[in-house]
């Protein structure tokens, strides 16, 4: 059995960050209210700027926990992920007929995957994200992908768990690939992943993957049942059919 760590990227999607110019209204402790938009959290320093040009800094516990909460969830977490898969194969008893026609026998690999998230960004997080994570396979002899595994998990990023989760997989996946009479391999190897992580207002706040175009068909992967085979869009199909050369 053999582990391989297949990446370890660092991602940080920018789009949720506060933007420039959105002016609301915060609330300090004092009870007082200010219109101002946010402009940075530096060593426990809010910085607001009003519509006049003026620049506030008020201490990060100066301000309303629903304020703070507003802050968080527009300032996401830069994270960084490891998939890893642990891989054994299944060896088949020799067949004479094999032998004969010089033909190898069956190729089957276990695999077991997992996924660790870590947080890299030093302010603390105090809200629960989602982890999709997607696990495929390519086939050997056409241009399909399977989804071989799919798990949906909610975490924390937390000062007890190092603001490092580790996500196992749902369970074992066998991939097989075997010579077709035709002398063409048939079957399904290993292709990758995708890792989707959400806040709690459904917003992607980062994502890695292993081929771009299965984050752009994100919301029609996410209706593909695991073991089914999916297109170049995403969307669940049949498996090539075999060449009549293969018989």
């Amino acid at each position: 059995m053999k582990s391989v760590i297949l990446s370890l990227v660092l991602v940080f999607f920018a789009a949720g960050n506060v933007s420039a110019g959105e002016i609301r209204m915060w609330t300090l402790n004092s009870g007082k209210t200010v219109e101002a938009e946010f402009v940075s959290l530096i060593g426990g320093k809010i910085a607001l700027k009003t519509p006049g040009g003026k620049l506030l800094k008020i201490p990060e516990n100066g301000i309303s926990p629903d304020d703070l909460s507003y802050i968080e969830l527009q300032n996401p977490p830069r994270l960084d992920f490891s998939f890893s898969k642990m891989t054994r194969q299944h060896v088949y008893a020799p067949l004479t007929e094999w032998f004969e026609n010089d033909t190898p026998p069956p190729r089957s690999l276990y695999y077991t995957f997992s996924t660790q998230i870590r947080q890299l960004s030093p302010n603390p997080y105090n809200h629960e994200l989602t982890a999709e994570i997607f696990v495929m396979a390519a086939e050997v002899d056409g241009d399909k992908n399977i989804l071989i595994d799919y798990r949906k998990e909610p975490f924390r990023l937390t000062d007890e768990n190092g603001r490092v989760v580790n996500i196992p997989g749902v369970q074992e996946v066998m991939l097989t690939s075997y010579l077709a009479p035709g002398g063409m391999w048939r079957g399904e190897k290993f292709a990758g992943y995708l890792i989707v992580v959400t806040d709690t207002r459904g917003e992607i706040i980062a994502h890695t993957e292993t081929r771009e175009w299965w984050f752009e068909k994100l919301e029609n992967l996410r209706k593909v049942p695991v073991g089914k085979t999916f297109d170049k869009e995403g969307n669940r199909c049949w498996p090539t059919r075999p060449k009549e050369s293969d018989y």
